[in-house]
């Protein structure tokens, strides 16, 4: 994305599960910083705006725009650029989300140990959805 991409890091020593709550905290606060500074629609060329003046057609939902609901100009709020007309309910809609989602695939109830230990290591919030006192479903934490 826009040259955005960052190659994996790869840490095999000790201390892994706190060395990656730390990349990982880090990863997080870098992408709060792009969702949080959005960046202003980038000026459509005459091609985009010859194709955004005919169209009847919403390109997130593909319903036809009405005076209820009218049709905008929706952009990408990290990068700039022009997406396509839209809703005006539609783009109010469509935004940025707050959270980063990380998943585990296969985390033993032993290899979660490690992480949650590693995640009250500072002041932000936890939340977790026990199975049992040795297994979760689910856990989260704030950053910010």
């Amino acid at each position: 994305m826009n040259g955005m991409y960052k190659y994996p890091i790869v840490y095999r020593g000790s201390d892994a599960s706190k060395v990656f709550m730390e990349v990982t905290t880090k990863e997080a606060e870098e992408i709060e910083y792009l969702y949080s500074n959005k960046m202003p629609m980038i000026p459509l060329t005459k091609e985009q705006q010859d194709a955004n003046a005919p169209s009847t057609r919403c390109y997130i939902c593909g319903g036809n725009f009405t005076k209820e609901d009218w049709k905008v100009r929706d952009h990408c709020h990290i990068t700039g650029v022009y997406r396509g007309p839209a809703h005006n309910s539609c783009y109010l809609k469509f935004k940025v989300p707050n959270f980063l989602p990380i998943i585990f695939h296969n985390l033993s109830a032993y290899d979660s140990h490690l992480f949650i230990k590693e995640l009250g290591n500072d002041n932000y919030d936890i939340n977790v959805i026990p199975e049992n006192t040795e297994k979760y479903i689910s856990f989260s934490k704030k950053i910010s």
